[in-house]
């Protein structure tokens, strides 16, 4: 879609909100999610929030913004990961609603928190908005609780699943992290996690 910002935040060219309209014609009935992003929005998120002002009542679809994911620029990545968040909230939406749902009969008043992919927790509302943090979750969890169980500030931990075995790296008593992001499917993103 037209529009954009440069480097410093000043607008180069306003927001085709025409093309956009006939955008969100052809892909509303095909998609469940929406990822907005632009090359500097990190500078200026204007015409970002302007989109999703625009998408969420024609399309009634979640919208994911990507200066709300990262302030970090490289448009690139930052885009790849407001792609992913998008793509996973529905699928995320339902495993949240469906534990709820089971909490709810068992009789479990408790609140819903989800393990981020750096082994920190995040309620459940904070799941379903960004379910991209939740990449790498499961090695980054059996690294904290490695760390608990045995009482170690370093070690090397391995989590050995039906599929797949990850090695992770404990140290200071927490896991290391990829400080460049998380590598999904060959592509490094921006989501802060387990290296």
């Amino acid at each position: 879609i037209g529009g954009g910002h440069d480097a410093f935040g000043r607008e180069i060219a306003p927001l085709d909100l025409e093309a956009l309209d006939a955008a969100l014609t052809t892909m509303r009935e095909h998609v469940d999610g929406i990822a907005v992003t632009a090359a500097f929005a990190v500078r200026n998120p204007s015409h970002e929030r302007a989109a999703a002002a625009r998408i969420s009542p024609l399309t009634g679809l979640p919208v994911t913004l990507s200066s709300e994911l990262t302030s970090r620029l490289d448009a690139p990545r930052r885009a790849l990961t407001t792609l992913l968040n998008a793509r996973l909230i529905p699928s995320i939406g339902r495993l949240i609603a469906a534990v709820e749902r089971l909490m709810a009969e068992l009789l479990i008043d408790a609140p819903l928190v989800v393990v981020r992919g750096d082994g920190a927790l995040m309620a459940a509302a904070v799941a379903r908005a960004r379910p991209v943090e939740t990449i790498l979750s499961g090695p980054a969890a059996s690294v904290v609780g490695a760390a608990h169980l045995s009482g170690l500030a370093r070690a090397i931990v391995s989590d050995v699943g039906g599929t797949t075995t990850d090695v992770a790296i404990l140290e200071d008593g927490r896991p290391r992290l990829a400080r460049e992001g998380a590598m999904v499917g060959g592509h490094r993103t921006m989501v802060e996690a387990i290296d």
